[in-house]
Formats: C-alpha cells, sequence, structure tokens
C-alpha cells in the first residue's frame, strides 16, 4: 500500500496542532506530532532523551539527525495510508532527508499546509499558554529560530508548487475552512 503524505507547518502558536487534528479527522489521516515525540523520547530518559530535554528547555531546535531517525521510524510503522506530520520539517537539511526518505519509500508527498502568522500574535498566543517551557525568553529564542530556519523550507516547497498557504490570523473555524477548501482544490 503506498502511503500518502501531507505536511503542516506554521510557528509556534499559530493554531497548526488545533488545523492538524481538523485534517486528521475531515480527511482521514493519521497525525504524527514531531513534538510528541521528542517528548515520548525525553519521558523514557534515555541518553539521546535527555539531550533533547536540554536543547528544548534552551528554545533551541533538536538536531535533525535526532528528529529524523525517530520520525522515520514512526512514519514506517504507521498502519495508515494517509499520514500527517505535524511540524517537520522545520530546517533544509531536514527537508533535504525528508525529501530522500519520500523518494527511497515510494511515498506520495501531497503537499505543506502553510499557516502563516506575525511573530507578534505568535507570541500572544503562546503567554497564554502558561506552559512550563512558555518563559518569554523561551518564546523569543524559539520563534526566532523557527522564523530563521524554516524560512527557506517554505521557500523550497512553494518553489515546487507544493505549498498550500494560509493565514493564521483568524478564528479556528475559518482558517480550517480556508485549508478545506485548498486541500480539496489539490484533490483530497
Amino acid at each position: 500500500m503506498k502511503k500518502n503524505l501531507l505536511i503542516i507547518l506554521g510557528p509556534q502558536g499559530s493554531g497548526k496542532s488545533s488545523q492538524a487534528r481538523i485534517i486528521e479527522k475531515e480527511f482521514k489521516f493519521k497525525q504524527i506530532i514531531q513534538s510528541d515525540l521528542l517528548k515520548e523520547e525525553v519521558k523514557k530518559k534515555t541518553k539521546v532523551g535527555l539531550q533533547i530535554n536540554k536543547i528544548m528547555l534552551e528554545g533551541n531546535l533538536v538536531p535533525y539527525e535526532i528528529t529524523c531517525k525517530l520520525l522515520f521510524e514512526k512514519i514506517k510503522k504507521t498502519k495508515s495510508k494517509n499520514i500527517l506530520i505535524d511540524g517537520f520539517p522545520r530546517q533544509m537539511e531536514q527537508a533535504n532527508v525528508l525529501d530522500y526518505f519520500i523518494y527511497v519509500e515510494n511515498i506520495n508527498f501531497l503537499g505543506v499546509v502553510y499557516i502563516k502568522l506575525a511573530e507578534k500574535e505568535c507570541i500572544k498566543r503562546l503567554l497564554l499558554r502558561n506552559r512550563e517551557d512558555d518563559t518569554p525568553k523561551a518564546i523569543k529564542t524559539r520563534l526566532y529560530n523557527y522564523f530563521k530556519e524554516t524560512k527557506p523550507v517554505i521557500e523550497r516547497y512553494n518553489l515546487k508548487n507544493k505549498l498550500i498557504k494560509t493565514n493564521g490570523n483568524d478564528t479556528v473555524e475559518n482558517v480550517a475552512a480556508e485549508i478545506k477548501l485548498k486541500l480539496k482544490k489539490v484533490g483530497l
């Protein structure tokens, strides 16, 4: 069975995980959340898990060698035909390795849903979450790193005509309606 792969990206606070859950339900996808894979590894308290925890608490991105290994293992184990990856790739190295994995595993790559949201709005939303890792300093570091590292990834998929861009500065329902409409236009 050939698998279909869709990616959803957006800065922290853009609502990408909420939108991913809607896509998962509406279009029958199995969602894989990159950050959850990392958190699961941290909970195991393995050597890699401890390394991931330190990096995340500093607000930095986990190296692609670690994220790719965890993600690709999960994709291979997933029985669903339709897979939705939430929050990956965020760096060009990850995108390069992912593209190669898609090719080698003969996966049908559907594209990238990108939820665009201004940094100021991201910060406002993140401060309302009251999570342990959402300190103002960590938020600013994560967003700086996200925008710096992810912009070339977004541009890459745009050049390949695989980018499905939406404005995240609206209600969850309105953003979802826009995404659904755009996904239906690409054949989902």
